[in-house]
């Protein structure tokens, strides 16, 4: 997806400097004073070069309607030809005429490629279904076409985050700059994916129509890099409505400013790693372990309590995005119990132990 959304924009402009440079080679009152050999030579390479691509393809034991498709799709003349016949008419082999008019019937295989493309498919569905086989053609990005979630980032807390989604068993696919981490993650099967989360044309490239994100998470390590991630997605979807966005904050002015472009952030601070020294410390000092960790439980317990509101508040602020409608029973009196309200008590939600039964 990165190198897609690099190269799109020089793509354009040396594919019309290519056409424009090409439409100028053709001679057209000499193509059509010679319409009836341009047609025919064309044809012929079509036809030459299908037959030869296609038993390449045939002896490296493809299938026969691989090989007609791939035979079809390679048949047009080549930009090499432009050098080549170029070439010819520098040094006197052709005579000027005679380029032109081979130029011309280069021009006409490479326009009817397409179609050419669209022939092949036809000709090797039809060919498959004849033998009784099935022409399977997948799209990468057609194979998984089911809800994930988006992470931006795939440094410690990117994978952190990541690996509770897979505990719960929730898909997600993830975006890192760095190409090593990248390469090992896909070497461990993971779906992580080399590009800036932080450009638009990128995430525009990766979200295709047939994408059913239900969830973005933003994990990078610099602030501006967050904010810019945050602003390009909520130009994709303006409000939490279309897409919920969760940020990593650097510190609680960072958050507000997340904050205020519908993102829920949160901020951690430096508490963990302290928590995480002072117990190393306590262990050296002959601590024994159960204390130290207790006490650094109670410890997280305390610093952490008005962060762990902010989860507590989107259960109740945020509706689900999906189409499913919430379990409900009936009481023996005739009234409607929330199933999803009754698992856990308000007490619990608050922290307070459930009610003896």
């Amino acid at each position: 997806y990165q190198i897609e959304a690099d190269i799109a924009p020089f793509r354009g402009l040396l594919l019309g400097l290519f056409f424009v440079t090409t439409g100028f080679s053709i001679d057209l009152p000499l193509a059509l004073a010679s319409a009836p050999a341009v047609v025919g030579l064309a044809l012929a390479l079509h036809l030459s070069k299908t037959a030869i691509v296609a038993a390449i393809c045939t002896a490296n034991q493809m299938k026969p309607a691989a090989a007609l498709r791939s035979g079809l799709l390679l048949s047009q003349g080549g930009e090499f030809a432009f050098v080549i016949f170029g070439l010819a008419q520098t040094h006197g082999i052709l005579p000027v005429g005679q380029v032109k008019l081979m130029l011309t019937v280069v021009v006409l295989s490479m326009f009817l490629t397409p179609f050419l493309n669209e022939l092949g498919a036809s000709l090797s569905t039809r060919l498959e279904k004849a033998r009784g086989g099935l022409v399977l053609q997948p799209d990468s990005e057609d194979i998984d076409k089911g809800e994930y979630v988006l992470v931006c980032g795939f440094g410690r807390v990117g994978q952190a985050v990541c690996e509770l989604l897979t505990a719960r068993l929730v898909r997600y696919k993830a975006f890192d700059m760095d190409p090593y981490r990248v390469a090992e993650a896909r070497e461990l099967g993971l779906p992580v994916f080399y590009g800036d989360a932080c450009r638009p044309d990128v995430l525009r490239s990766f979200m295709s129509d047939e994408a059913q994100l239900t969830s973005v998470v933003v994990t990078l390590d610099d602030e501006r890099s967050c904010t810019k991630a945050v602003r390009a997605l909520r130009r994709q979807y303006p409000t939490a409505t279309d897409m919920p966005i969760f940020v990593r904050a650097v510190n609680e002015q960072h958050r507000r400013k997340l904050a205020a472009s519908s993102a829920t952030a949160l901020e951690t601070g430096p508490e963990e790693s302290a928590l995480m020294l002072g117990g190393a410390l306590l262990a050296s000092l002959g601590t024994p372990k159960q204390e130290v960790l207790s006490l650094i439980d109670d410890m997280r317990a305390s610093m952490f309590t008005d962060r762990m509101s902010v989860i507590r508040d989107s259960f109740v602020e945020r509706k689900p995005r999906g189409k499913k409608k919430a379990a409900k029973e009936k009481r023996p009196d005739g009234g409607v119990v929330d199933v999803a309200a009754a698992v856990v008590p308000p007490a619990a939600a608050e922290g307070e132990p459930p009610p003896a039964e």
